[in-house]
């Protein structure tokens, strides 16, 4: 049974950095990072809005994210390494991936805190044009938008789902990265 995890949390939140530590403690798990695709194919992660250069790579992705679905063993463990701030892009990846046959989709729910956020993404040599301002807005826009996952303070949670719901994440995982000790990076 193959099982993705998805990361969601604010910019500078640390998703990316907690990935790449699983990445290496566990080589064989799969990652695909839509930040590498896009740097690699297009060059950037920030594209004009007006060209529609931004479909066209989301588009792109989604068929990463196919051939990595379909060409990983049955009991593959992958993670999803993509920005997914609102819940319908939650809800579309949760989409996308039960088409594709995927059984257990996990949330890793980054609950970093704005200080941290905000250390951590003013420190990336990629931020042109981002101040602590637009990333204090984000990491508020994102915590309200994230309701539907934004469960109590526990640190697995458990989806209860009748026969006929499969539009959620089947586990969500909260994860403060500041609280985590090497080399028990939990949750795969």
């Amino acid at each position: 049974m193959k099982t993705v995890y998805l990361t969601s949390g604010p910019r500078g939140a640390g998703k990316s950095t907690y990935v790449s530590l699983v990445r290496k403690i566990s080589p064989e798990i799969l990652v695909i990072d839509r930040d590498e695709i896009y740097a690699k194919e297009f060059s950037g992660c920030s594209f004009d809005p007006y060209t529609g250069m931004h479909i066209v790579a989301a588009q792109f992705f989604k068929q990463h994210i196919k051939e990595g679905i379909d060409s990983a063993d049955e009991d593959a463990k992958i993670i999803i390494d993509a920005w997914n701030g609102f819940g319908t892009q939650r809800k579309g990846y949760i989409r996308l991936l039960r088409d594709l046959g995927v059984e257990t989709i996990v949330c890793w729910y980054f609950v970093t805190p704005l200080s941290a956020c905000l250390e951590w993404f003013m420190q990336k040599p990629d931020i042109r044009g981002f101040s602590e301002g637009s990333c204090i807005w984000d990491y508020n826009l994102y915590h309200e938008e994230a309701s539907d996952i934004n469960y109590p303070e526990h640190k697995i949670y458990l989806i209860e789902k009748d026969d006929f719901d499969d539009s959620n994440f089947d586990m969500i995982c909260r994860i403060n990265p500041l609280q985590l000790t090497l080399p028990g990076v939990p949750l795969i």
